[in-house]
């Protein structure tokens, strides 16, 4: 068995890639409301208008020091300029125009030119207000301090809005809009499906079994939809997994294996009746011991009763042929609880109980043990003891990734051989279980 590093609980791809089909209704409500939304805000938007101009950066060479050339005066003041028309005090003097500014620069062989746009709500505020900012920048450029110089400038700098016009556009956010909630509707869907993977936490694949559990699955029982196809998925994937004891069987002389699961409710008896079948319809003589005091299913089943069984012959009552009962499915056999006690866990720890066992596997190819979840007993301590092997059935989307380490842990503890797991799909309600031995007894 792999160690727990192995086992530790990691991100499976291959399980998110379920979870997201599985949960596809979910995620397409999402992506709908939200591209829906943007549909609606784009309605409900309005268009934005954009004023544009081009100003020329102009200097004077007669007060510049080093009389340097009228071009590269502008281009050593540009900068200056733009951050004059950005500032504070520019758009206080402009009187706070509602809307954003925008600067890109330019250069040519004679000139430095600044393009301004100014975007607002409305036609007149983007015009008006590119024209504002324009005049309060030129004005605070253009300031003298009391020498007569410009206030900012150690030449005389100045700007020029071409032509004297501002040129405007109407735009719409309606594209991006859109654009950003198909992406955004996207992502939420797939957020909210990771984030149920994580919250719900249940072992809903095989990779995620066999990651905690740290051994193979030996079995897939995919989930029956109908009467029809029942003895088809039974069929197939409990023969792979007797054929799999048969070879071990052959190999290891194991015999006697303990049918386990974490909790209640994910089909362990299901899997104990028609892996028994299975074995019985390939020519090998299988006994069914159930030792699931806490809820006896097995009998009723094979439509039995459950009295004369183990606790009979704990008190002497029966030998082991008079426990043994005919299921009337090929080469099975059963032996029930009998009457439940509340001290029925003596009985496993006992020298009987190893006397029922040995007798078993004398007359017998191979013996199931049905016991109690190990979530509500302790049963599995002492049923390990007489095992060669312990399959653990896993139901699908029934337990938690905590669930199965604990029992995985738990049959570690005692030293059970878990030679492997069965993931069990097969999730039908108790009105409508069909069996495999059922089809093969019409």
């Amino acid at each position: 068995m792999e160690n727990s590093e192995k086992k530790e609980q990691r991100v499976n791809l291959g399980e998110i890639w379920y979870a997201i089909k599985k949960n596809w209704l979910i995620e397409i409500i999402i992506f709908v409301v939200i591209l829906a939304a943007g549909f609606v805000y784009t309605r409900i938007n309005k268009d934005y208008y954009v004023a544009s101009g081009t100003i020329v950066v102009k200097a004077s060479v007669e007060s510049s020091p080093n009389n340097i050339n009228n071009t590269n005066l502008s281009k050593q003041n540009v900068a200056t300029v733009a951050q004059i028309l950005q500032n504070s005090a520019t758009m206080e003097k402009a009187g706070k125009p509602s809307g954003k500014l925008a600067l890109t620069y330019s250069e040519t062989n004679s000139a430095q030119t600044i393009t301004m746009k100014f975007t607002s709500p409305t036609k007149d505020g983007a015009v008006e207000g590119l024209k504002a900012i324009y005049n309060a920048g030129r004005e605070i450029i253009e300031e003298k301090d009391e020498n007569g110089d410009q206030k900012y400038f150690s030449a005389d700098v100045g700007i020029v809005l071409i032509g004297d016009q501002v040129n405007w556009t109407s735009q719409s956010n309606d594209m991006k809009i859109l654009l950003l909630a198909f992406i955004g509707g996207i992502a939420a869907a797939l957020v909210v499906t990771v984030l149920l993977y994580f919250i719900n936490d249940k072992v809903s694949s095989v990779e995620r079994v066999e990651t905690l559990s740290g051994v193979k699955n030996l079995a897939v029982i995919e989930k029956v939809k109908n009467a029809d196809s029942a003895e088809d998925y039974l069929k197939l994937d409990l023969k792979k997994l007797s054929d799999t004891l048969i070879y071990m069987e052959a190999g290891e002389n194991k015999k006697v294996y303990q049918i386990q699961s974490a909790i209640s409710g994910e089909g362990k008896s299901t899997v104990v009746v028609n892996l028994a079948v299975a074995l019985g319809t390939s020519q090998r003589k299988a006994l069914i011991i159930d030792c699931d005091f806490s809820k006896p299913n097995i009998h009723r089943m094979f439509k039995l009763s459950k009295q004369t069984g183990i606790t009979d012959y704990f008190k002497g009552e029966v030998d082991f042929d008079g426990m043994v009962k005919a299921t009337g499915a090929e080469n099975v056999d059963l032996i029930t609880c009998g009457e439940v006690v509340g001290n029925h866990t003596i009985f496993f720890a006992s020298k009987k109980f190893e006397e029922i066992i040995n007798t078993a596997k004398e007359k017998y190819d191979f013996v199931l043990l049905d016991g109690a979840p190990i979530k509500a007993m302790s049963d599995y301590i002492n049923l390990s003891k007489v095992s060669d092997g312990t399959i653990l059935v896993v139901g699908n989307d029934k337990i938690t990734s905590r669930d199965l380490d604990y029992s995985v842990r738990e049959l570690e503890g005692c030293n059970a051989n878990l030679v492997g797991t069965v993931f069990n799909f097969s999730q039908v309600s108790s009105k409508k279980r069909y069996y495999y031995y059922k089809y093969k007894n019409q």
